[in-house]
């Protein structure tokens, strides 16, 4: 399915982030100065590209229609991946209050706090898209029926021109380079 294809697409591109999430963190026990504007431009790229972007195309598009048709998959999604959702943004405020912190405070506790939301969510969110790309996405892929996939994927083709329209994958594909470029290489 197109829809799924996409979404484990923006998993990778979400994964490639948590790498440069990591290094900062490594750089920061190290006791090497925190690049505030960089944090502040990684919870940009969590809250837009990784909730607006990828969590409409789960929550908006594909999750509902496999709650109609495929009913023994709403406790993973009610009782899991949603539940997941929402750690997530958790960790993402968590993260954005302890720079917010940092920065009128750069004490070392404000910076553990940086780390622990990071490593919060990057531990949360590597577990949650795995099990979306090997479990819950090939349940779709096998059970809906084909007029839904049908119907998924018009849905997501939509959102997806709609996305690259307004400059989404430019915008952030060519931050996570930039900050790859920086941090990995």
């Amino acid at each position: 399915m197109f829809i799924i294809e996409a979404m484990m697409n923006d998993h990778e591109n979400i994964r490639r982030m948590m790498k440069v999430m990591r290094a900062i963190d490594n750089d920061i026990r190290n006791g090497n100065v925190i690049e505030v504007e960089d944090v502040e431009r990684i919870i940009d790229f969590l809250r837009v590209y990784g909730d607006e972007h990828h969590h409409h195309k789960e929550e908006v598009i594909l999750f509902p229609a496999m709650l109609e048709t495929i009913p023994m998959t709403d406790g993973m999604i009610n009782g899991v991946m949603l539940v997941e959702h929402e750690g997530g943004r958790e960790y993402v405020s968590d993260l954005e209050s302890a720079l917010l912190d940092y920065k009128k405070d750069p004490s070392d506790n404000n910076a553990s706090r940086i780390c622990f939301a990071s490593e919060g969510y990057i531990n949360l969110l590597s577990d949650h898209t795995s099990k979306e790309d090997e479990i819950l996405y090939q349940v779709a892929e096998n059970n809906l029926p084909a007029a839904t996939k049908e119907k998924v994927d018009a849905l997501g083709h939509e959102w997806e021109e709609r996305s690259t329209a307004n400059g989404i994958y430019d915008k952030y594909l060519g931050l996570l380079e930039e900050l790859e470029a920086r941090y990995l290489f």
